[in-house]
């Protein structure tokens, strides 16, 4: 018995078209395995999976090459003339043969074709990595010897002994990178799989359906064909084109023309992880939610309502050399000992020397000027990358949660969702939460397993008053700091926040008066003339429904604001 030690560097490049209701032409065909040369140059083969004849079967041809596709083109021309046909498929394969694999052979190349005992046909092409740990796995419970010497085949195997569900096949069976085209005869259906190596597909009305290791040949295929430069040019669907999305499955089913996507848990192997799965006998599902904490009135609404619903949560604080750091310390580790919750800090302040000192929340000589005449919904106080950072590291912190202790799942709570800051930061916005969640799926092992947790952020600031004052949190408020420059009183060892001296207080005390309730905090007042306070128009107390503001908290279940809403009655 063979044991795979090593895998490839991901680098061939795969082709797929089926074509639904017309061939490509020859010169489309060729600048679609040109392309996928560019990845690949140690080999070439090809299959094509021919139209269904009139005993509903369909005939499988094979040719496999040790040149590059360029080299052989001609040859490639001529069988793809001869087999393809309208719904016929044809799977492509550029290699590039890495250090660890055999040299390109004839046994040795991709597509491959496997038929079982049974008679049912396999064929497969993949660009990606096994892991040597998941190949090895495979070889014991295989139920027919492999065909080849290349990691690609354990993919075929593995979907055999999971009883040809390929999620199965992918979250237990297989390990590694992942771009590959499965065809099983039994059900008719093509499986395209991706763990995080490219892919992207396409589908041209009156053509087929293209599936491509560069999303720029499809896209160049696309544009050709309609004339159009991007998707959505029509009401109706004739065309698309995209990247398919990581840790997914596109099940194709040729009879219908049905795509059904599926996303899976990918597996890696890692030690630690590993073990804690089978360390931890866990029979309810596990949750810890880590709050991006900086010890203003956001951050601490949602401390207060997590714990008064019994989530097991975290605060997380990050100092990065800011000018109200010490006090913004003071603030949060106040709260979370009131609180009873569990205090993270991570210090980055070395970091941020290195990346900016020119924000008017890093250097005191920059004068602050937010929320002032005119600087009202402007973006004056960014300061370089600050939440991507925090949330990469975030990330970074949910993953070791969960490789070290057994998590379930860690969802990431931020002040940067807040509704009443979205309009002006991009990182407030949902698009940078999404983005995050594809970081997080492709920068940790368990990314799926990393979720946003939105909790307040479809509240404005003056709904944060009111929960506070229902809920019987507002005594909390008084240790906040939402100052971008707070003053720290050696004298008393506390904290004051500006008197509505720069934005960040202004819209805290705005929102206050908004809700009709009492400011509990103290402020001191700097002696700066040069700052002058934008005033709001309509700076009136609103009628606010309590329910309605807890029906609209997102990732909470429906018997949490029932439990909330039980504690108004309570609240004094």
């Amino acid at each position: 018995m063979k044991l795979f030690t090593g895998g490839n560097k991901y680098m061939c490049g795969i082709v797929g078209f089926w074509a639904r209701d017309s061939l490509l032409d020859w010169n489309v065909m060729d600048m679609l395995f040109t392309e996928a040369e560019k990845r690949g140059q140690d080999g070439f083969g090809i299959c094509i999976i021919t139209h269904k004849n009139s005993d509903n079967y369909r005939r499988i041809y094979t040719r496999k090459w040790k040149e590059s596709y360029s080299k052989i083109k001609h040859e490639v021309e001529g069988f793809y003339n001869l087999h393809a046909f309208q719904d016929s498929i044809t799977l492509g394969i550029c290699r590039a043969q890495p250090e660890t694999e055999p040299i390109t052979d004839e046994k040795n190349m991709q597509p491959i074709v496997y038929i079982d005992k049974k008679g049912n046909q396999f064929v497969l092409v993949h660009n990606g990595a096994i892991s040597s740990h998941s190949y090895n796995e495979i070889l014991f419970y295989k139920e027919d010897d492999f065909t080849t010497d290349i990691d690609s085949e354990a993919i075929i195997h593995a979907y055999r002994h999971y009883n040809y569900d390929i999620i199965k096949t992918m979250e237990n069976g297989i390990a590694g990178g992942v771009a590959a085209i499965l065809y099983d005869n039994r059900t008719e259906q093509l499986h395209i799989i991706t763990t995080h190596s490219p892919l992207a597909e396409g589908y041209i009305k009156g053509v087929g359906y293209i599936i491509h290791s560069s999303y720029e040949a499809i896209d160049k295929i696309v544009s050709d064909y309609t004339s159009a430069k991007r998707d959505g040019m029509n009401v109706w669907e004739y065309w698309y084109h995209h990247p398919l999305n990581p840790h997914t499955v596109y099940s194709l089913d040729l009879d219908s023309g049905f795509l059904r996507i599926k996303e899976f848990e990918p597996k890696y192997d890692h030690p630690i992880w590993k073990k804690e799965k089978q360390l931890y006998k866990i029979e309810k599902p596990r949750t810890k939610i880590l709050v991006s904490a900086s010890g203003g009135i956001d951050s601490t609404s949602t401390l207060a309502i997590l714990k008064k619903l019994n989530y097991d949560v975290t605060a997380v604080h990050f100092k990065y050399g800011h000018r109200g750091e010490k006090c913004e310390e003071w603030a949060i580790k106040n709260i979370c000992d009131k609180l009873g919750i569990e205090l993270k800090i991570f210090d980055l302040r070395d970091v941020y020397k290195q990346i900016d000192n020119f924000s008017m929340l890093t250097n005191e000589e920059v004068p602050i000027t937010t929320c002032s005449t005119n600087t009202i919904r402007t973006t004056v106080a960014w300061t370089s990358g600050r939440n991507m950072v925090f949330a990469t590291l975030l990330g970074a912190y949910a993953e070791s949660l969960i490789l070290r202790n057994g998590y379930d799942e860690v969802r990431i709570a931020a002040g940067w969702n807040s509704l009443s800051e979205e309009g002006s930061y991009p990182d407030n916005s949902q698009p940078f939460n999404d983005a995050l969640q594809n970081l997080f799926k492709l920068g940790t092992l368990c990314g799926n397993r990393i979720k946003p947790f939105l909790g307040l952020s479809n509240l404005l600031k003056s709904e944060y008053w009111y929960l506070a004052y229902k809920l019987g949190f507002l005594d909390l408020f008084e240790y906040t700091i939402s100052c971008d420059r707070p003053y720290w009183s050696e004298e008393e060892q506390r904290a004051y926040n500006c008197d509505g001296q720069c934005g960040s207080t202004n819209l805290s005390i705005w929102a206050s008066k908004i809700a009709g309730v009492e400011d509990p905090r103290e402020f001191y007042h700097y002696n700066d003339d040069y700052y002058k306070a934008y005033k709001p128009k309509g700076l009136v107390k609103r009628e606010i429904n309590v329910n309605d503001i807890i029906d609209r908290i997102l990732d909470i279940t429906d018997e949490d604001k029932k439990v909330l809403k039980s504690m108004i009655r309570e609240a004094k």
